[in-house]
């Protein structure tokens, strides 16, 4: 049994695999749980980011250098994930509980090795995916290898049913997004306030969201700020566009792209305005053109401070006061909408991604609004569709309709469920 009683036990060995940043969130608050659950020692192993290492995960490799997004990038990572796929195999010869999320080809070859390995100590580990692949969209033959799991720990109820329906143990646990901050007793910090009332009397707040990983954004950084940048021209608006950044992606990429967009403002007549630098941030950049200005503000809500504020602070700085969001399609379109930003969803992939795409995957919809409200509620652009007229085009549409938008938000925000640890907790605790 897992023990929860003040006992002296022997110390719970549990190995943990996430590479992608959003992952590593739900890996760090499932940790929370099962420390505050088990009261004698415990090991942790395997790889992880910062929130999962600031719960005391022992990372073996730097989930970074896995993290790719498409068929064509995920050969870049080959060589490192086999690597780390053989560390983790080591580790698993001497653990009790295994914790997987994400990375369905890293974890769904150590979920199969784990299970089907002859060894006494093997066998006996439990093994557990949180946020299991998304075999239900494309390649629903890998459901098989997903029902050696003890039990797929779901964030959405669509998911649960289309696994159940199919034999498999599937509960919900629910989606940290969807918790409410304000009821717990947690606001957010606002943003330079004096800047924010200028721009909601005289502009916008637009919310840009480029991605989580090298490839996303190097696909969307720059065709992003074009598209909105030419947007405030089309609407005679200033508006500042609020750029989530992330510590998962190096800042030398992104000092690359902002000087790909400066070069390209500059050809299309756009000047940066000086005079303005010292009564913004630092981290705020300032161009005008047509008596129209933008400002490109970096926003970085990544911290490993108290450990409630992964479970609460989940709205990100970004969105605050943000009129409606441009983000890469992934957990960022789900974020902003039931924050009550509508997202515009972009999925831009290589050219040998998007052709495996069309044939593969099987659902009509990618962003995940869209998802759980099974319509088309929220617009996306995929592949050939993500450039910058195409963005601006989809963001002067959306501008136009936005009213339209907020009873979908009000929608998805009753069918997509909170995240419920005990619940969590009670179904790990029910194998052992």
């Amino acid at each position: 049994m897992l023990n929860t009683h003040k006992s002296k036990q022997d110390k719970l060995r549990v190995l943990c695999v996430s590479i992608e940043a959003s992952g590593d969130r739900l890996l760090a608050l499932t940790l929370q749980a099962l420390k505050k659950t088990f009261l004698g020692d415990i090991d942790l192993i395997g790889i992880g980011g910062q929130y999962s290492q600031a719960e005391g995960l022992v990372s073996l490799v730097d989930p970074k250098t896995l993290a790719a997004h498409g068929l064509s990038e995920a050969l870049h990572v080959l060589p490192q994930s086999i690597k780390a796929y053989y560390k983790l195999k080591q580790a698993a010869h001497n653990v009790d509980l295994c914790l997987l999320v994400d990375s369905p080809e890293l974890s769904m070859r150590l979920l199969t090795w784990i299970k089907m390995n002859q060894s006494e100590g093997i066998r006996q580990t439990r093994v557990f995916y949180i946020a299991p692949p998304q075999v239900w969209a494309w390649r629903s033959h890998r459901a098989k290898t997903l029902a050696l799991a003890d039990e797929l720990l779901c964030l959405f109820k669509f998911e649960v049913e289309w696994f159940n329906e199919r034999g498999i143990k599937a509960s919900l646990i629910g989606h940290p997004l969807a918790l409410d901050y304000r009821e717990l007793g947690q606001g957010l910090a606002k943003t330079e306030p004096e800047i924010e009332r200028s721009l909601l009397e005289n502009g916008m707040v637009v919310a840009f969201f480029p991605g989580s990983r090298r490839s996303s954004v190097s696909r969307s950084f720059q065709m992003g700020l074009l598209a909105l940048a030419k947007f405030a021209l089309s609407v005679q608006k200033t508006i500042r566009i609020q750029i989530a950044y992330t510590p998962w992606v190096s800042q030398d990429l992104y000092s690359k792209h902002i000087k790909a967009v400066q070069k390209q403002l500059e050809a299309w007549g756009w000047q940066q305005c000086e005079s303005n630098k010292e009564l913004i941030s630092v981290s705020c950049e300032h161009w005008s053109k047509q008596g129209i200005s933008i400002q490109f503000n970096r926003v970085d809500n990544d911290h490993t401070s108290e450990v409630q504020s992964l479970a609460i602070n989940q709205k990100h700085l970004a969105l605050e006061h943000a009129l409606f969001s441009l983000c890469y399609a992934g957990t960022s379109t789900l974020e902003s909408s039931l924050a009550g930003v509508v997202p515009l969803s972009i999925a831009p992939l290589s050219r040998f991604s998007a052709f495996m795409a069309q044939r593969l995957v099987k659902v009509k919809h990618c962003a995940l609004p869209n998802l759980c409200l099974k319509e088309r509620a929220f617009p996306e652009l995929h592949a050939d569709q993500c450039n910058v007229s195409d963005i601006l085009k989809a963001s002067l549409l959306l501008y136009k309709d936005l009213d339209d938008y907020h009873s979908k938000v009000q929608e998805l925000k009753h069918i997509v469920k909170p995240w419920a640890q005990h619940k969590m907790i009670e179904v790990i605790k029910s194998h052992f």
